[in-house]
């Protein structure tokens, strides 16, 4: 590295609550590398922020004011990123550093999710930002095989340098619940169609109508608002008290924590991912995952993170799946915490992250 100390700014500019996870992770490698590191990201991030507030800034006119910037991490697709990233290359000739959370695919593979033609329209639209976030950018990293893969055959003409890294996370669990102290099965994130929220939905009513799991409640954390077939479907079940809602607005990082520390088992039984910020999320309070086979990735063993499902969302069979969760319970909660350690907790990858971006090598793992 050179003796001069280098600056850095680490940048979202649409607000989720759950990425802000990886905006500190990334935030904590830069600045435990003698990088004077700052946060460039949406105003709303602002109430979740564990970081001094002089570092912090929520518009291109205070960018400005930081002077020349060396580095830039890049985190989702935004069309003010386009707008930051000229800026930064032109006057700074900064060093960009896109994170590509979800090369597109095809059309067909969003209908096949469940995404109506309006919404395939508009990540179609979104995978253009994406596109050209590549083509401003020095860098990418992939944060899967499977958006390794796509990256290799959609974009590599782009000819830029690029690696495969997980998303990555600080450890934020301060203690860790056991089995017997959790009782909610849980939906936390987005309702999307590509998540399978109907089938969540579904699989709990037969549930709760058949008493499968007296001692738990179905838990729904999304910062969405449930779309009215699922909220009539619920409804006699939010007022019984069987199903616990907490809808329509954002949730802190501190209230997201509690979600997954108090659940036995979290939905992840995706109709398709690139990769899933909740697996990680999960992994790391040790909660294991329901998976479906349409959504397997490299970071989950079946009987050993959880339990996978056929993408029929036969009804018995998750049953069945949750009740293998609960009773082996332990032993997957301590593979999930293993697994994030080694995979997603920032330091496991510090070394990597930092060769790729401070080396004019291409990274590989």
């Amino acid at each position: 590295m050179n003796d001069v100390q280098l600056k850095a700014v680490v940048v979202s500019r649409n607000f989720n609550p759950g990425h802000y996870s990886h905006l500190l992770a990334s935030y904590k490698v830069l600045s435990e590398n003698n990088i004077n590191t700052y946060m460039y990201h949406h105003a709303l991030f602002n109430n979740m922020g564990v970081i001094e507030k002089k570092r912090v800034f929520n518009n291109i006119y205070e960018l400005k004011a930081l002077g020349k910037i060396d580095l830039a991490i890049f985190w989702f697709p935004s069309f003010k990123n386009i707008i930051d990233t000229i800026f930064l290359r032109i006057f700074y000739r900064t060093q960009v550093v896109y994170v590509f959370h979800e090369p597109y695919e095809s059309v067909r593979a969003y209908l096949d999710a469940g995404f109506g033609y309006l919404k395939t329209f508009k990540i179609l639209l979104i995978s253009v930002v994406n596109y050209l976030l590549v083509l401003l950018s020095n860098k990418v990293v992939l944060p899967s095989r499977k958006s390794f893969n796509t990256f290799e055959t959609k974009y590599l003409h782009t000819n830029k340098k690029y690696v495969l890294i997980p998303l990555l996370f600080d450890d934020e669990a301060v203690q860790i619940k056991n089995g017997s102290e959790r009782f909610n099965i849980s939906y936390i994130g987005t309702v999307a169609e590509d998540h399978a929220f109907d089938e969540f939905v579904t699989f709990a009513v037969h549930a709760i109508k058949n008493n499968w799991f007296p001692k738990y409640k179905f838990l729904i954390a999304t910062k969405s608002n449930l779309p009215l077939a699922q909220r009539i479907a619920l409804t006699p079940y939010i007022t019984s008290g069987n199903v616990v809602i907490e809808e329509g607005k954002p949730m802190s990082n501190e209230v997201i924590n509690k979600h997954y520390n108090n659940s036995v088992v979290v939905w992840n039984a995706y109709r398709r991912s690139m990769q899933s910020g909740v697996l990680p999320k999960a992994y790391m309070f040790g909660t294991p995952l329901i998976v479906s086979s349409s959504n397997l990735s490299e970071f989950f063993q079946d009987r050993q993170h959880g339990v996978v499902i056929n993408s029929k969302y036969d009804i018995n069979e998750l049953r069945e799946s949750v009740n293998n969760v609960i009773v082996n319970f332990e032993k997957y909660s301590l593979n999930c915490r293993s697994t994030f350690m080694t995979t997603f907790y920032y330091k496991a990858y510090e070394k990597i992250l930092m060769d790729f971006i401070m080396d004019e090598k291409k990274v590989e793992l």
